[in-house]
């Protein structure tokens, strides 16, 4: 019995992806496969997270042939402004590298939850990059 929870996401979120990927010149994301999903999800986690990116490895490299899997919440999605869809959708994005000693493709990791290019292009998108611009200007 198939999950009901995952379905494939809209061909328009792997050309939003690529789209991305050309204009912040994401040169290690350029070549990896990537398989979008969306998962229905409750309240709880939409609060906490709004996706998230994995690799495949071992033998869910080999009977998919993805190099990473995008997961973003459909609930969300579907409600979201398009400015906070591409937003996380680079963040997600942005977690692709490879690695310089050996080639292989990694997931990078980052101090805070977001990139600078997601402040950059987006300004505070989410409630905790909101609250990260509060703290920022109570300590001035």
């Amino acid at each position: 019995m198939a999950n009901r929870n995952y379905i494939d996401a809209p061909p328009e979120i792997e050309k939003l992806a690529r789209k991305l990927i050309k204009k912040y010149r994401l040169l290690d994301a350029e070549t990896a496969k990537i398989k979008f999903l969306f998962k229905y999800t409750n309240a709880q986690v939409i609060d906490s997270e709004l996706g998230y990116i994995n690799k495949a490895v071992g033998h869910w490299k080999y009977l998919t042939e993805y190099d990473f899997v995008v997961t973003l919440w459909a609930n969300w999605w579907g409600e979201a402004p398009p400015k906070s869809q591409e937003a996380n959708l680079l963040h997600q994005l942005l977690h692709i590298g490879v690695n310089q000693n050996n080639g292989n493709f990694e997931l990078k990791k980052h101090p805070i939850e977001c990139f600078p290019e997601e402040i950059v292009g987006y300004g505070a998108w989410n409630h905790s990059l909101q609250e990260l611009v509060t703290l920022t200007k109570k300590s001035k």
